[in-house]
């Protein structure tokens, strides 16, 4: 059943590849998380999207990432600091209201991500004074999903964007109510 799945989506994305736009992004990505004492960490994206035109002013966008995520807490009762960093691969799956205002595009953007971490790092500072550098995936777990919403411009064939995330999954193990959120502000250039 998967393999007919991905070949059907393989199949879509040929036959629709003559509507289709390439292009390639990046940017800054201020990740933090929906409760506690945290601290958001600036971090990057860094990717490719392919747009295939729905209709005049609909399009559909799924891309591929490499981002940083992570965040940092102070002042917990068991830990004085942690600092939490992970850098992971991204699909977005968005669907894009682009009008034209003028020889200007607006970009308004709605849809679903998912995210998996592939490799990081998780610095503690205990209360007791003990230092752990370890993998944080004892801890925090690799895959995440949630929503994507963006607002940007289009002029030629370079874009600007920004983009709100929030996550479904907890980032932390046994831990609920912990998401992750992050603001990204991108660039980029259609082929």
């Amino acid at each position: 059943m998967k393999q007919k799945f991905l070949l059907l989506v393989i199949c879509s994305f040929i036959t629709l590849s003559s509507f289709a736009q390439f292009s390639v992004k990046g940017g800054v990505d201020f990740s933090s998380a929906t409760t506690g004492n945290v601290k958001s960490e600036t971090g990057f994206h860094l990717g490719g999207a392919y747009d295939v035109a729905l209709s005049k002013k609909i399009v559909f966008q799924p891309s591929v990432l490499f981002s940083s995520n992570g965040f940092s807490y102070q002042s917990n009762a068991a830990i004085k600091r942690a600092d939490i960093s992970m850098y992971a691969v991204e699909i977005p799956l968005v669907f894009s209201y682009r009008p034209h205002i003028g020889k200007t595009v607006l970009l308004a953007d709605a849809g679903l991500y998912t995210r998996y971490n592939l490799f990081g790092s998780k610095d503690y500072e205990y209360a007791d004074g003990r230092l752990e550098d370890k993998s944080p995936f004892d801890v925090y777990n690799r895959f995440g999903m949630g929503l994507n919403f963006g607002i940007g411009l289009s002029y030629h064939r370079y874009f600007i964007s920004g983009t709100y995330q929030r996550g479904f999954t907890n980032i932390e193990k046994g831990i609920t109510n912990f998401k992750r959120q992050k603001l990204r502000i991108s660039i980029g250039y259609y082929f």
